[in-house]
């Protein structure tokens, strides 16, 4: 069930963590990804490899969450893909 887009591999482990280790429903599984997906593509835009995640600096949250509010997201939309992207960060580490 691998994604076909570049970020692919590191949000089908991240999919995988959710549901196995912390033992998530596949439609909160589902969530993540989907609240996780502009994020990527908005380190694809900015030329940021997901290899680097230590380049994704405050400087870069705060242009990833104007671009989302500039893309026309709600208020809680930015605030529940900001919630997942901590949920993200906190996976990496």
């Amino acid at each position: 069930m691998s994604s076909k887009q570049p970020y692919g591999k590191p949000l089908d482990r991240f999919k995988e963590h959710r549901r196995g280790v912390r033992g998530l429903s596949l439609a909160t599984v589902r969530n993540y990804a989907t609240d996780l997906e502009p994020f990527f593509m908005f380190l694809i835009r900015e030329d940021i490899s997901l290899d680097e995640p230590e380049r994704v600096n405050r400087r870069i949250l705060r242009r990833y969450l104007a671009w989302l509010v500039e893309a026309g997201y709600t208020r809680n939309s930015v605030t529940r893909k900001l919630s997942t992207l901590r949920s993200y960060s906190r996976y990496l580490q």
